[in-house]
């Protein structure tokens, strides 16, 4: 009878361990709790387009690979590696980097004007579309590009068409910034000395905070220095320098070789004869082909030839950085969270900063659940060049976002969180790590 009564409490046992076992598995171990994971979860990361299958292939393709092997900034950098790396990058980002639209995409260059402009769905673009006041970048672009096809997902970015086009200030940023930390502006009525830019050649330039349509602007700059006294400082621009009119708008453009200079036999320069090249951002598209055999659209322009009298009718005035001219040392980049500690919640990260001695284009934070799998994504945009901080927050319209922050629930399921930036020297640097908590 003993037996019978033993065999019957090890039964009992056993059935009270499997209930017990299958209430855990509702509410922690591998389906959930504190440490588990959410069945409801994405099963793929959220921050990963994956377009259809049926456009054309690019061969030239818009990759992360593409954009690392360029050099980074660093303390002990030539000038002349410096100024190569600021044109071979922004020349990269205008002609080289390949991409195009899943669907055709209409915008306005400006919110006033009447007229849509637009590009072209299953047609490959270089470089992005013209938009006033615009920030966009190719780091920008890439988060809304499948990256095995190049096709970026319109519909998305195109939402917000100042954060995805962009314009000559922020267009030549992108190339600049790879190693210029010392001016200080975000529009071209700022290209001032003042903010940063020094002038190149011995021309009368007034000093000024910004540039303005009804007072002081490039047009009397021409008008106080006279022709010949403007072509002598063009002769000093080099590969690396920028030149900016701001008459009733602005424009910069920069030099992506250094002055031809001819002069007659009086020595004087040969306005028609004597030349730069020049990459700029600026409304149209030209086509080309590359050496892979890609077909594409690209904006203009892309290493012109401008004459030393087509800068003067422009009413340019030509500028280097202290970095060209030594007054400022090249330098590497640092770049700090203002959260510490090993973990973090949603109010704190919304009080939170990321701050660089470079310009900060987009910081990010990424949640991913216990399986490794982000569930969430959200990216804060730089709307002007040369923010050296920016902070995270909960709303705007610099935000971007992939899957939905109330889902995530740190008392039930365990999630980590990623904290990373793009800088303007092309560096992706992770910041912080920790897990997220209520």
């Amino acid at each position: 009878m003993k037996k019978v009564w033993m065999s019957l409490l090890a039964i009992l046992l056993v059935a009270v361990t499997a209930v017990t076992f299958v209430a855990c598995s509702k509410d922690g171990g591998e389906e959930g709790g504190a440490s588990g994971v959410n069945p409801k979860d994405p099963k793929k990361d959220v921050g990963v387009y994956e377009g259809e299958d049926g456009y054309p292939e690019i061969k030239q393709l818009l990759t992360w690979e593409a954009v690392n092997a360029f050099p980074i900034v660093h303390d002990g950098m030539t000038i002349e590696e410096g100024r190569k790396l600021c044109v071979d990058f922004f020349r990269f980002c205008k002609k080289d980097a390949l991409w195009m639209p899943n669907d055709t995409y209409e915008y306005k260059i400006k919110e006033a004007n009447e007229k849509f402009e637009s590009i072209e769905g299953s047609v490959p673009y270089a470089g992005l579309p013209y938009i006033s006041l615009a920030s966009g970048n190719i780091y920008r672009l890439m988060d809304y590009m499948d990256p095995e096809t190049g096709v970026v997902d319109m519909e998305v970015i195109g939402l917000k068409p100042k954060l995805f086009g962009n314009q000559c200030s922020f267009g030549s940023y992108v190339g600049m910034g790879r190693v210029i930390n010392s001016a200080d502006y975000s529009w071209t009525k700022g290209m001032t000395p003042i903010n940063g830019f020094i002038k190149v050649g011995d021309y009368d330039l007034m000093d000024v905070n910004t540039f303005t349509s009804g007072g002081y602007n490039t047009v009397q700059t021409m008008e106080d220095n006279g022709a010949d006294k403007m072509f002598e400082a063009y002769a000093g621009l080099k590969a690396g320098d920028v030149i900016v009119y701001f008459t009733t708008a602005g424009h910069v453009v920069v030099i992506s070789g250094d002055a031809v200079v001819e002069r007659d036999a009086k020595g004087n320069i040969h306005p028609t004869n004597s030349y730069v090249t020049v990459i700029d951002q600026t409304p149209g598209h030209s086509q080309a082909t590359n050496a892979a055999g890609d077909t594409f659209n690209y904006e203009k322009n892309v290493d012109a030839k401008w004459t030393f009298k087509q800068l003067f009718d422009g009413k340019y005035v030509p500028y280097t950085f202290a970095e060209w001219t030594g007054e400022d040392p090249i330098e590497s980049s640092k770049t700090t969270f203002s959260h510490t500690g090993e973990t973090i919640s949603l109010s704190q990260l919304y009080s939170s900063t990321v701050e660089s001695n470079y310009g900060v284009m987009d910081i990010y934070a990424s949640f991913y659940n216990k399986n490794g799998v982000e569930v969430y994504k959200m990216a804060v945009r730089a709307e002007t060049t040369s923010l050296k901080s920016l902070k995270f927050k909960a709303v705007g319209g610099n935000l971007d976002t992939w899957g939905d922050v109330e889902s995530l629930d740190p008392s039930k399921y365990e999630y980590t969180v990623k904290i990373y930036a793009q800088i303007s020297t092309g560096e992706r640097p992770t910041l912080w790590e920790g897990k997220l908590v209520k």
